[in-house]
């Protein structure tokens, strides 16, 4: 889809419409105002998340009481919250957001009453879930990953565990939240950690390379940056372990190939003379137990330190399908800008001015 089919399609981008399901139930009334509703979908480590401030204009003072607008009393602490966004006619919206509400705030001004919402997705209780523990019978960091979501399984609708590679070594959680355990997993492997739609996601960068959107300079694109920097990348990495079975022989692979995320064919070290053999890394990690593992962990490091090297941002007419995690196509531009692109965080922003989504995206090659 592009901007002028999506144009076509999301009522001429006219008269945007956003409303809540507060446990499944429509959170209705007339007397509902959603003055302001900022949703932020990531597929970085970070929770996504909702943010909202809906006025009821039933809510007044009674007798020296206040009296909230019956639709609001239905905003509880925990309940699960689901937010659409869409055009024209309600029943047109599309869902953007699954989470729970994690902070409620009343703001009274005068004879004004509205409620600050705020919802996070299911990360926000992996958070406080700390442990000590060796993952017993556990080989791989993707089975590991899997055993700790079945603690969660209430709070999402499914989930994508892409498989990882055996390790020697055994999977310990030492100290460590759910949340904190997955994530220094998901970085180890260069994998991404994230929930889309109630669903939650352990997966390459690589799982998804469909294109969600394809975007051409118009009336519909506000802005468009696109940032490239040198800034941290390498040549190469290292990685290197003891053997304790022949010191003479550590186990110890070194990356140098970067693997494509989106388009291009240069990375960061690829498109300057300046990074050669002295911009290199060497890491030393004592989990690492065999040659395979080692060249496991330097691509990923490698891979990870060059999605630093494309970074941008575009502001368009408000998207309720556009996700991260996937891609944006850029076309009409000229030959260096013309490429897919990682989408890794959206922002779906409603307010009295109107709808706009904001896309921010990456690269490791240009």
């Amino acid at each position: 889809m592009n901007l002028r089919e999506a144009e076509k399609k999301y009522n001429g981008f006219e008269r945007p419409v956003v409303y809540f399901k507060v446990n499944d139930s429509e959170l209705s009334g007339k007397s509902l105002i959603y003055q302001d509703v900022r949703v932020t979908l990531t597929a970085g480590m970070d929770a996504s998340d909702c943010t909202a401030e809906i006025l009821g204009q039933y809510s007044r003072f009674e007798d020296g009481e206040l009296k909230l607008d019956a639709a609001l009393s239905k905003l509880i602490l925990g309940a699960k919250l689901e937010v659409f966004m869409g055009y024209g006619e309600a029943s047109k919206a599309e869902s953007v957001f699954v989470g729970y509400i994690s902070s409620l705030e009343t703001d009274i001004q005068g004879e004004r009453v509205s409620m600050l919402v705020t919802a996070m997705d299911c990360k926000q209780f992996m958070m406080s879930s700390y442990r000590s523990l060796r993952k017993k019978d556990i080989k791989k960091a993707s089975e590991a990953v899997a055993d700790v979501l079945k603690s969660y399984s209430s709070m999402y609708t499914g989930t994508v565990v892409e498989a990882t590679g055996e390790a020697k070594a055994p999977i310990e959680q030492h100290n460590q939240s759910d949340y904190d355990f997955v994530v220094a997993l998901a970085r180890k492997h260069n994998y991404l950690f994230y929930v889309s739609a109630g669903k939650v996601y352990f997966v390459s960068y690589q799982k998804f390379t469909d294109s969600v959107l394809t975007v051409e300079p118009g009336r519909n694109l506000r802005r468009l940056r696109r940032e490239l920097t040198l800034a941290h990348q390498v040549k190469s990495v290292t990685v290197r372990s003891h053997n304790v079975e022949d010191a003479d022989k550590p186990f110890e692979s070194k990356a140098v190939n970067v693997t494509a995320v989106g388009g291009g064919s240069k990375s960061g070290a690829d498109s300057s003379k300046l990074i050669g053999e002295a911009s290199a890394k060497v890491v030393v990690d004592n989990t690492v137990q065999s040659e395979a593992e080692a060249k496991t962990r330097a691509e990923a490091l490698l891979d990870g330190t060059a999605m630093g090297f494309l970074t941008g941002e575009m502001e368009i007419a408000g998207m309720p399908p556009v996700i991260p995690g996937h891609m944006v196509t850029i076309g009409k531009v000229d030959k260096s800008f013309n490429r897919d692109y990682f989408i890794t965080r959206v922002i779906h922003h409603m307010d009295v001015e109107g709808f706009e989504t904001t896309i921010q995206f990456a690269g490791s090659k240009v």
